[in-house]
C-alpha cells in the first residue's frame, strides 16, 4: 500500500481481507476524499499512522473485528468530516475536550 503514494482515494469495502491495517497506510499523503475499509474482516488495532492522513474527509472502518482503542492521533485528521467505526470490538473511544 505504501508504494501507492500518489493515490487519492482508496475503497476496499466488502471484501475478505484477513489481517491488520498496514502501518504503511500513513505514507498515502495525497489520499483525500474517502478511505473505506468497511466489511473487510480486518483485525487488530488501528495504527497510529492512520492519523497522518490529514487530507481525507471520510474514514469508514465499520463492520470489522478491530480491537483496542482508537488512537488519539486521529485528531490530526483535520479535514475529517465523517468517521464510522461501528460494529467493531473497541474497548474505548477517545472523547473530545
Amino acid at each position: 500500500v505504501g508504494l501507492l503514494s500518489n493515490l487519492i482515494r482508496l475503497q476496499i469495502f466488502s471484501n475478505t481481507i484477513y489481517g491488520t491495517i498496514p502501518t504503511e497506510i500513513g505514507r498515502l499523503q495525497y489520499l483525500q476524499g474517502a478511505l473505506n475499509l468497511s466489511s473487510t474482516t480486518l483485525t487488530g488495532t488501528v495504527p497510529m499512522e492512520l492519523g497522518m492522513l490529514n487530507k481525507i474527509k471520510q474514514l469508514d472502518l465499520s463492520s470489522n473485528s478491530l480491537t483496542g482503542s482508537l488512537p488519539t492521533h486521529l485528531a490530526n485528521m483535520t479535514s475529517l468530516k465523517h468517521l464510522n467505526v461501528s460494529n467493531n470490538r473497541f474497548i474505548s473511544l477517545p472523547l473530545g475536550e
